[in-house]
């Protein structure tokens, strides 16, 4: 393991550290040294990264606090936003890390990637009383679902053809459980381990809702 978090750390600073041509050709210790150039920006979004008690935790902080102890380096700050705004500064600014990012076709080209740390399950969720019946996806392009601005989430519903008209975005899933309870929208788009915390956020009951289709899985990086 320890190995294993040395090696992704080496290809981290590798994939970041735009400082000169001839960076790849340097050794381990001189690509070390360069580790403070990196910025890091996440958002709060359970299991990989969120707050607990004022304390930024996760499955993605974690691993990153674990590299930065083994290899004798001072922690970093940790930017935390809404996704939207990671998202963008991620693709402006140099030498920028956003995690948890999930690896997609769309988005291959557009940066280095380290990982998978984890793999997600994408679920469209609706509240159990309205007993909705899918069998293909197209019996879902009626319905209003909620879920993240230019999120995996939204790209995956997209992907599956999904029309923009019944499609609401917000910025956590605070607001879109929120919809989803009042409901403003039949369905929410996300991922069971999101799902499961923000019912405990807000104090809700899983038996309340159920799983109407499984979108796809996909892997979580570093980018």
């Amino acid at each position: 393991m320890r190995l294993a978090l040395y090696l992704i750390f080496l290809f981290f600073c590798q994939a970041w550290c735009t400082v000169s041509n001839a960076i790849a050709g340097q050794s381990s210790p001189e690509l070390l040294k360069r580790a403070h150039e990196l910025s890091y920006y996440s958002e709060d979004y359970a299991p990989s990264n969120f707050f607990l008690h004022n304390e930024f935790v996760g499955i993605s902080v974690d691993t990153l606090k674990e590299m930065w102890q083994y290899l004798g380096l001072p922690p970093e700050d940790i930017q935390v936003m809404h996704w939207s705004r990671g998202y963008r500064t991620l693709q402006n600014r140099r030498n920028s890390v956003l995690f948890t990012m999930t690896r997609t076709k769309e988005r291959e080209e557009k940066f280095k990637w380290v990982g998978p740390i984890f793999t997600s399950t994408l679920i469209l969720v609706a509240k159990r009383q309205n007993q909705y019946t899918v069998t293909q996806a197209e019996h879902l392009f009626s319905h209003r679902v909620v879920t993240l601005r230019n999120d995996v989430l939204e790209e995956s519903l997209r992907g599956i053809g999904f029309p923009s008209r019944n499609l609401a975005l917000v910025s956590d899933m605070k607001q879109a459980l929120l919809m989803l309870r009042s409901d403003r929208v039949d369905m929410m788009m996300t991922s069971v381990h999101g799902f499961h915390h923000v019912l405990k956020q807000l104090r809700e009951s899983r038996q309340k809702y159920q799983v109407v289709w499984q979108v796809e899985r996909v892997g979580n990086y570093f980018a």
